[in-house]
């Protein structure tokens, strides 16, 4: 399991891009045997499909199969309404039942389908599911219950993996783009033509929430957007710099310099800052806030740390 999951994460560098989520489904089967399988990625409320990735089987006509057999996959349907779960089959209905119903009958039989075990993963920040299925086709083989905790285990680190591998692509293909850019001081998001946010760092999404008001993801700010679909490179909004590198169809944008990480500074931690800059001592502060020392001793080391300063006179330079 250890060396799987390195595995993963070692060749986001190293696989194809074009072919890493099939390179993924390799690395696990060592682990985890099936036959088939699909990875699929969309807004499970309103059934829109943004990609999908087969494994060993034909492709899937979506449209088609949820709408003659999407009120009757159990699969995809309770581990949408539990992300992070795994569910097999058997988990949602009795197998004698389910092998009467057309889902069966129709798809499962001419896919040569007997067992399917599918996990989901909701990003939070765009709102996108992932959701991967494993598929056996030997009927006396169903997935035991140590391979559905291996599944639960394995499947975060092949979607992490893969977000990995889209932002080293992207890098790959931007022209003049390195992977050296991608320093401390800047974070990022990987964004389509349109401003759909595909993957994001954590403070990615702090940041616009600070900076934007209400913005809860999924698509970037009107004013992002915008940004995204010029020809520009770089632009300042709502005091940060953001810097794009564009390939085919996906897009790195990146939040620079020091803009980056002050606007990761919470409204208490600007407050101390900006009490110690006026010159008061940890205890004067402390007081002045109703805060402990220990707290104000913490504040101040973040803000040092977001800012990238060293001295006092760093800290008043860089707040003013």
């Amino acid at each position: 399991m250890n060396e799987a999951i390195a595995t993963l994460y070692a060749s986001a560098f190293q696989a194809p891009f074009d072919t890493f989520q099939n390179f993924t489904f390799g690395v696990v089967s060592e682990v985890l045997p099936f036959d088939s399988a699909a990875w699929m990625v969309g807004v499970h409320e309103i059934n829109q499909l943004n990609s999908a990735c087969y494994y060993k089987r034909p492709p899937i006509d979506v449209p088609r199969y949820l709408e003659r057999y999407g009120a009757s996959d159990g699969v995809r349907t309770f581990s949408a309404n539990d992300p992070g779960t795994p569910y097999r089959i058997e988990d949602t209905i009795d197998l004698e039942m389910y092998r009467t119903l057309p889902i069966y009958l129709e798809a499962g039989v001419a896919g040569g389908i007997e067992y399917a075990m599918g996990i989901t993963l909701r990003e939070p920040v765009t709102g996108l599911f992932d959701f991967i299925v494993l598929y056996r086709a030997d009927r006396s083989s169903p997935f035991s219950d140590a391979e559905r905790s291996a599944f639960e285990l394995l499947v975060p680190h092949m979607a992490a993996a893969w977000r990995h591998r889209q932002i080293v692509g992207l890098f790959e293909q931007s022209k003049g783009a390195v992977l050296g850019e991608m320093s401390s001081k800047r974070i990022h998001a990987v964004v389509d033509d349109f401003g759909a946010v595909y993957v994001a760092d954590t403070d990615f999404a702090a940041a616009l929430n600070d900076a934007f008001d209400g913005w809860m993801g999924n698509k970037l700010p009107p004013a992002l957007q915008s940004f995204v679909a010029s020809e520009e490179r770089k632009t300042i909004l709502a005091g940060l710099e953001f810097v794009i590198n564009r390939s085919a169809n996906r897009h790195i944008l990146s939040i620079h310099g020091g803009s980056a990480n002050a606007a990761l500074i919470s409204d208490g931690e600007r407050r101390t800052a900006g009490l110690f800059a006026e010159g008061h001592t940890h205890h004067q502060i402390a007081q002045m806030l109703g805060i402990s020392h220990h707290t104000v001793r913490n504040q101040l080391a973040n803000v040092y740390r977001k800012l990238d300063v060293h001295s006092k006179l760093e800290l008043v330079r860089a707040l003013s």
